[in-house]
């Protein structure tokens, strides 16, 4: 038996797929994750944009955590929660 056997072939081929499979299933939550911080980073950009307007608009956001995720999550539909609330409140 000089060569690979036609056993030898099909158990590293399977090998390849369950390491692909299981990439593919631990990499998805990873990715959910990193979008969710970019937009949560552009959301904190666009916050710090309306608090430079606060003289004109006469509304301040405060910069945090969950005023960023708002925002990021939701878009410009949060950003719009986010001043009816501070209008409002």
């Amino acid at each position: 038996m000089d060569g690979m056997t036609f056993g030898t072939v099909v158990g590293y081929l399977l090998g390849l797929l369950i390491i692909f499979v299981a990439a593919r299933i631990f990499f998805a939550p990873l990715k959910v994750i990193v979008r969710l911080l970019i937009n949560s980073v552009i959301g904190i950009g666009i916050l710090f944009v309306i608090n430079l307007m606060k003289p004109v608009l006469n509304i301040y956001i405060g910069i945090n955590a969950v005023s960023a995720l708002v925002v990021g999550i939701l878009g410009i539909p949060g950003l719009c929660l986010l001043m009816l609330l501070q209008v409002f409140f």
